[in-house]
């Protein structure tokens, strides 16, 4: 059982570590290489990812305010679901929730 906050489970983050290797191999720098491995989890139904309409827009919001700021395409889409996941974690903790 993942710990609280925490999306991704320990063989998933296995998984987002190889993916990153794999694309580091490749040429990718670190950063984007680990955004890569995690997108990549994701898009496999990895994680706690199920956001429904409105948290997909704050998740765009806050990848084109960071896109604005001058961070690469990538990143920014990886920081805006992560900070959408982080208070959609927070939101339930704070409730209570048992379903991680």
């Amino acid at each position: 059982m993942p710990r609280k906050g925490h999306v991704f489970s320990a063989k998933e983050h296995r998984q987002a570590e190889h993916v990153a290797a794999s694309e580091e191999q490749r040429g990718v720098s670190p950063a984007e290489a680990k955004a890569i491995g995690f997108a990549t989890v994701v898009k496999h139904g990895g994680g706690d990812l199920h956001l429904n309409a409105k948290e997909k827009r704050q998740a765009v919001h806050v990848a084109e305010s960071e896109h604005e700021r001058g961070v690469p395409a990538a990143e920014a889409k990886s920081i805006g679901y992560a900070t959408v996941m982080k208070q959609k974690g927070a939101l339930r903790q704070a409730q209570g929730d048992k379903r991680k």
